[in-house]
């Protein structure tokens, strides 16, 4: 089922509200079903603002794109659909949202996010580079964590590390 919502085409702060309210709904009363966001097309403030609100709902993104012989069109019947991938942009969000925990003494919690965020990000074959900022934060989580619950001797360990 296609449906067209109607944004205003310059203003993304409006259009991502909007666009993830409707995202959110589609999930709720389309439990079973498959739902893609796709940004071909309309202005640069309504992609960007359908873009913040996929990777707010966690829906995939995609695009059509293809050959071009410049860059304001793709040639005729070399279109094609292609996935977007989000999952760096995602866990770069959740990482502060992770990181602010701190700032309520949520220790524990934060060391398992961080866990379960890098594990994520293994799975989807992000470089290990790339995860050496996970894995610290969740050593300095687990070290927090430790010297909360008086454990100092478990915490000098994970700052060790």
């Amino acid at each position: 089922m296609l449906e067209t919502v109607i944004i205003p085409p310059d203003d993304p702060d409006t259009a991502f509200t909007v666009l993830q309210g409707k995202l959110r709904a589609l999930r709720r009363d389309s439990a079973d079903a498959r739902i893609v966001a796709d940004f071909t097309g309309g202005t640069k403030s309504m992609s960007a603002a359908l873009t913040l609100a996929a990777i707010d709902g966690g829906v995939p993104l995609q695009l059509v794109t293809g050959r071009r012989a410049d860059l304001i069109r793709v040639l005729d019947r070399s279109e094609q659909a292609v996935a977007v991938h989000t999952e760096r942009i995602a866990a770069a969000r959740e990482f502060e949202r992770l990181a602010a925990g701190w700032g309520r003494y949520a220790y524990q919690e934060a060391a398992e996010g961080f866990e379960r965020l890098r594990n994520d990000l293994k799975a989807c074959g992000v470089l290990r580079e790339e995860l050496s900022r996970f894995n610290r934060a969740q050593e300095l989580s687990q070290a927090f964590a430790a010297w909360d619950a008086f454990d100092h001797r478990k915490a000098a360990g994970c700052l060790r590390r």
